[in-house]
């Protein structure tokens, strides 16, 4: 419907415009019909069957405003949503909606029994890499001596791949959840658990609502 209607706006005018280019062609408009005013006179009773009312014009004298039905539409490029990466339970809201955020502010704080076991499987991942390190060592010194046979040395090197495999996978892992790598390097070395989990804006922008789910 739209493009058709586009044509017919579109032709009058070039016609027109191939009109004007051309002055010994064109012709005198012809000129409008002459019109005249016609008088309908209603008497009271036709005056109020027809719904209309008198009254009398008065400049406005406070604020007005104009309510319409209307919906605002985000562009889907504009539009972020922000959810915490582990299941928990929310301590703190630190924004409302139609507040202004800045990209990495705190937004939520939640502790997450998600995020407890991630960093207890990581530290059980770690302290096995730790112990497949130490007897691959160990193993290449023996077998260095002629000590063992060079099938278990392989074997204790293929441990030892899947235990760095395994100790990566829950790196990752928790970093999905949020935690910065100096952090992961901390954990490990602290071997401290941290039980709560704060969720950052990763743009600037306005909170257009905030939801969130009553159930672990």
């Amino acid at each position: 419907m739209i493009a058709v209607i586009a044509r017919s706006f579109c032709a009058p005018l070039f016609l027109l415009a191939l009109a004007v280019a051309q002055p010994g062609l064109a012709q005198p408009a012809p000129s409008p019909p002459a019109t005249t005013d016609v008088t309908i006179r209603l008497d009271d009773r036709q005056f109020r069957a027809g719904g209309f009312e008198l009254g009398r014009v008065e400049p406005e004298t406070g604020p007005s405003e104009i309510l319409l039905p209307a919906q605002v539409v985000v562009p889907p490029t504009q539009l972020r949503i922000i959810a915490a990466p582990a299941a928990g339970l929310i301590e703190s809201l630190f924004v409302a909606p139609d507040e202004r955020v800045r990209a990495g502010q705190a937004v939520a704080r939640l502790r997450s029994t998600e995020l407890v076991e991630a960093q207890r499987l990581f530290l059980e991942a770690a302290t096995a890499q730790e112990l497949a390190q130490e007897k691959l060592r160990r193993d290449e010194q023996l077998f260095r001596e002629r000590v063992i046979a060079e099938r278990r040395l392989i074997v204790t090197r293929a441990e030892a791949t899947g235990a760095a495999a395994a100790l990566d996978e829950r790196t990752q892992l928790l970093n999905l959840f949020g935690l910065s790598e100096p952090e992961v390097t901390e954990l490990r070395r602290t071997r401290r658990i941290q039980q709560g989990l704060t969720v950052t804006s990763p743009v600037s922008g306005i909170v257009l609502g905030r939801a969130a789910d009553d159930h672990w």
